[in-house]
């Protein structure tokens, strides 16, 4: 090296059959003929990355691929001008960006979610000061959910992003239950009306919380993260929303409810 521009080719070509850098056959020709090679078409190296799709977080991932950006365009500015229409990517980068889609997605169907949850209650109830205490009891369920993933180390990915997107529906199910029954029960005061709602749907939301919850429970000797995950979200979300629906719930209902 260097070689002169004649050579060029038939070194490449050689390059190209060693066995010793096979990594490197990503050469593509333009085809002179049908049993000789042109003109080299294009050219692509294969790097190692010190991330990992599976292992690595997002927002590690993403810097790891600004770093790898910023550094090609660098040597692209001292490259020859035949190769500065180069560019670098990855599946991880493709996995990375659609990762960051999802996780965006999430919040918003949680927002969203919320205030679908809220019209749904208030169409049931017709009230709309009910309609909010138990919007107000599904976003205490999905708070302490959040703060379960956080304190148990999980980072926002796909995985947990699938359980933001349901999070609330999972939630509004027992607590819609209660809301129901307290407006069915038109005579007494609050409290009389909130103990009334317990003492019709308690015994049957407890039993529907205790069998989904004893499924998912066999989701947590899984060795695939994803089930794993999944059987923890919906263990802890069903049961922080059977305490909203039998004590934090009626106990709003019976101080401020309509």
């Amino acid at each position: 090296l260097p070689l002169p521009r004649d050579a060029f080719r038939a070194a490449l070509a050689t390059y190209e059959l060693d066995d010793a850098r096979a990594y490197a056959r990503q050469i593509r020709w333009f085809r002179k003929n049908e049993t000789e090679n042109g003109h080299v078409a294009s050219v692509s190296i294969h790097a190692v990355l010190r991330a990992s799709a599976l292992r690595t977080s997002a927002k590690t991932l993403t810097r790891e691929a600004a770093f790898w950006e910023r550094w090609f365009r660098a040597a692209l500015e001292t490259a020859p001008v035949g190769l500065r229409g180069g560019f670098q990517t990855s599946e991880t980068w493709i996995r990375v960006s659609t990762e960051r889609e999802v996780v965006t997605a999430a919040w918003s169907a949680l927002a969203f979610s919320l205030a679908f949850a809220f019209g749904v209650l208030y169409g049931a109830s017709r009230s709309a000061r009910l309609a909010a205490l138990a919007t107000v009891s599904v976003g205490h369920v999905a708070t302490t959910f959040l703060a379960f993933a956080v304190l148990r180390g999980w980072s926002v990915g796909v995985v947990e992003a699938v359980c933001t997107m349901v999070l609330v529906g999972l939630s509004l199910d027992y607590i819609l239950h209660v809301a129901g029954a307290y407006v069915r029960i038109e005579d007494g005061c609050r409290k009389t009306r909130a103990r009334g709602a317990l003492t019709a749907v308690t015994r049957s939301v407890a039993s529907g919380c205790s069998t989904t919850v004893g499924a998912a429970l066999f989701l947590l000797g899984c060795t695939v993260t994803f089930f794993t995950k999944f059987g923890l979200f919906i263990t802890w979300t069903l049961t922080a929303a059977l305490v909203q629906a039998c004590v934090v719930f009626p106990a709003t209902c019976a101080v401020c409810g309509p």
